[in-house]
């Protein structure tokens, strides 16, 4: 019998949702964002957000902003998973406001990330629900040396985890594979 999956594949024209929980995007790839995933077969949901002002030159928006992008791209029916567009500073403001009972009813929905969005992977993983932690479009994924990262990640997503499944480094030299072992 196979193993159960860690992270079902997403499905083609999936919907992802892309938030700002911390840091605001470079406003150089935002724009550049929908037409990256559209070009992996997934659909690009922008939250309102993403698009500022960032009232600190450090946060995306307010934390109350950030919070309700959050909340709203879970509480989407048509959103499969949520895409954080890079991380910097914030995610610990909005913590420990997180309504965890919307996010425990959508038990399949996967949040992408790194960074600061560690502490969401935290609380997702004490939760027991799903993440990964991989490159984001602002930070990662658009910059020049991005593309075998987000071909990977793309691939990745659209076959889906499976439980104690081990994964190379997208690039030569980029880290050790590791052992997914939950």
């Amino acid at each position: 019998m196979d193993d159960p999956m860690l992270i079902p594949a997403l499905p083609p024209g999936a919907t992802l949702a892309l938030i700002a929980p911390a840091g605001p995007p470079r406003p150089e790839t935002l724009p550049r964002v929908p037409a990256l995933l559209e070009a992996h077969g997934f659909q690009a949901k922008l939250m309102p957000s993403v698009a500022g002002p960032a009232p600190l030159n450090y946060l995306a928006a307010d934390d109350e902003r950030r919070l309700a992008d959050l909340h709203a791209a879970y509480a989407d029916p048509e959103v499969t998973a949520v895409m954080c567009l890079r991380g910097g500073y914030g995610c610990a403001r909005i913590l420990d406001r997180i309504d965890t009972g919307l996010l425990r009813r959508h038990p399949h929905k996967l949040l992408i990330g790194y960074s600061d969005i560690s502490s969401l992977i935290g609380l997702l993983d004490h939760l027991g629900l799903p993440s990964l932690h991989a490159p984001m479009p602002s930070s990662d994924l658009l910059a020049p040396e991005g593309g075998p990262d987000a071909l990977a990640l793309f691939a990745r997503l659209r076959q889906g985890l499976r439980r104690r499944e081990r994964l190379a480094a997208a690039q030569a030299g980029a880290g050790a594979a590791q052992a997914l072992d939950r």
